[in-house]
């Protein structure tokens, strides 16, 4: 039971006018700085609960801001900040460091970043950043005229991704079709005729970010973006440092393979919320900025029908 939902739910105070509410406001694991930071941080999200916590140990380092100028240059700083504390206490090991971010995409930068200097690292998100909702159609796309482009035969996987993106470019019967009969059906068949067409605008488009800016010409709707969200950033900036589609895509496999082996050290990357219960030396926040931490949507109220 959400016995804090309950709490700030004002329809559960008018039914139970007597019910008394108690605050457990004493935390027994963190430090000071820490839960002092942490208040400044819940006093912003207007739906919750107002209450005070007070650290039961004293002492301890202050919690430190680092102001950079985008989330690349963020983390060029967070991993240099890991690497010269490593370099300064050699008994530390990788695993004593942690990131944690709001959304997957947020860990992309680091991950570049990690590759270049041969940081040991690791992921705990069950979904990668380039396995997720946004990017995989666009790598699909890639993948399939990558091996068009080189007299390659196209993975079925990809190619019915890219079928099915952006939704409704197809019918679900035409893409059934494909499945069942293989990919021949698709020069065969008028019904592909638009679709193939399509695809005539992207062969021997080697560069990943032409190719990224074609398809958004193309197919605007799959480099759409909310306000807030920084994955076509994200994923521009990654493009632009590689000449060809198949550097890049090779790229791709490579930090898929790192991010998912397990290491038995390495520094942990994960979301705030699967953080919970869990302790580290050091602990960097990554994009601590509006709209990412807080969410944007805890920081005002809704208004309700």
């Amino acid at each position: 039971m959400d016995l804090e939902g309950l709490g700030r739910n004002s329809s559960f105070a008018r039914y139970y006018p007597d019910a008394k509410t108690i605050l457990l406001e004493r935390n027994y694991r963190s430090r000071e700085p820490v839960i002092l930071a942490s208040n400044r941080v819940i006093a912003l999200n207007k739906r919750q609960m107002s209450k005070r916590v007070i650290a039961n140990r004293k002492g301890g380092e202050p919690v430190r801001m680092l102001h950079a100028q985008d989330e690349f240059d963020q983390a060029e700083r967070v991993v240099n900040t890991i690497t010269s504390l490593r370099t300064a206490f050699p008994e530390l090991k990788w695993s004593d460091f942690a990131v944690l971010y709001r959304t997957n995409q947020e860990s992309v930068p680091f991950e570049e970043v990690l590759y270049e200097k041969h940081v040991p690292y690791e992921l705990t998100d069950g979904t990668h950043f380039f396995e997720g909702h946004k990017a995989k159609p666009i790598l699909a796309y890639m993948r399939l005229l990558d091996r068009l482009n080189r007299d390659e035969i196209p993975d079925m996987d990809n190619l019915i991704v890219a079928l099915k993106s952006p939704k409704g470019n197809l019918s679900r019967a035409a893409i059934e079709r494909v499945q069942v009969e293989g990919m021949g059906v698709l020069n065969s068949h008028p019904d592909y005729a638009d679709y193939i067409d399509s695809l005539g605008q992207f062969l021997d488009l080697d560069s990943p970010m032409i190719f990224l800016n074609k398809l958004g010409e193309v197919y605007p709707d799959l480099v759409k973006t909310e306000p807030g969200e920084v994955w076509l950033d994200v994923l521009r900036r990654t493009c632009s440092r590689f000449p060809t589609l198949q550097a890049f895509l090779q790229h791709v496999e490579y930090v898929l393979q790192q991010a998912k082996e397990p290491k038995d050290d390495a520094v942990r990357f994960m979301s705030i919320h699967q953080s919970k219960g869990l302790e580290f030396g050091t602990v960097f926040i990554a994009v601590n900025v509006k709209p990412g931490t807080p969410c944007a949507r805890t920081t005002f109220v809704h208004n309700r029908i």
